[in-house]
């Protein structure tokens, strides 16, 4: 059973009858395991430690076994939990598997050689599922928010050259008021004024697209005006 092998298993019984049983099952199959007799220690563990599996009695001294349940879903949601009992209602049965997510639940006495190892087997499957899914979906998410941030700053680039070309709009503006000066004297005031016109729809159009084949283009309309005036 390779599957075995590398795995962490938290077991929490008050009962030494169990946890012998247990642990003689699961060391032929060197499992990488903690046992705990009592809810507080296996708190601290939690706290300690991330399980791929925890199995826990109900009933335990101190932090009862619904507790500890209730915080593995809580902080480590890929952790299969596994119930094991005396007892147990139907409504309990039911809530356990479907509000606390409980992977199995089984009651004492329990066969370790043949049922439960096969749940275990089962088990941890399931929490490589669990893990790969949910390690799918954070890179999925890492991927966005790299997409964004490559969106923000084209974008950055993009206002920053869009400032750069509406600066230059209007200083060719002025230029406009140059060239009127120094070759428009002699021009009508309705020359003037047709020649402004024309020249800031060039401006206009190069600065829609201001790449090479744009620029030289609106040079030669303009040099081209001022000759036929």
């Amino acid at each position: 059973m390779d599957w075995l092998m590398k795995r962490k298993l938290l077991f929490i019984s008050g009962y030494p009858e169990i946890i012998d049983e247990f642990q003689s099952v699961l060391e032929e199959k060197q499992i990488d395991m903690d046992i705990i007799r009592n809810g507080n220690d296996a708190m601290k563990m939690l706290h300690e430690k991330e399980y791929q599996v925890v199995v826990t009695d109900l009933n335990l001294e101190g932090c009862n076994g619904d507790k500890i349940i209730s915080y593995v879903n809580q902080q480590f949601p890929d952790t299969i939990c596994m119930l094991y009992t005396s007892s147990i209602s139907t409504v309990q049965l039911g809530f356990y598997l479907n509000k606390r997510d409980v992977f199995r639940v089984f009651l004492r006495p329990m066969n370790f050689r043949q049922e439960f190892m096969q749940a275990l087997e089962e088990a941890y499957e399931l929490y490589d599922l669990k893990k790969h899914d949910r390690d799918s979906r954070q890179e999925r998410l890492r991927q966005l928010e790299r997409n964004r941030k490559a969106i923000a700053e084209l974008e950055r680039i993009l206002e920053i050259q869009n400032k750069g070309w509406k600066e230059f709009e209007a200083f060719a503006g002025q230029l406009l008021g140059f060239t009127m000066e120094r070759y428009g004297t002699a021009w009508s005031e309705k020359q003037r004024r047709a020649y402004v016109s024309e020249e800031k729809k060039i401006l206009n159009e190069m600065c829609k697209k201001p790449d090479a084949i744009s620029i030289a283009r609106a040079q030669d309309q303009a040099e081209k005006m001022l000759v036929h005036r």
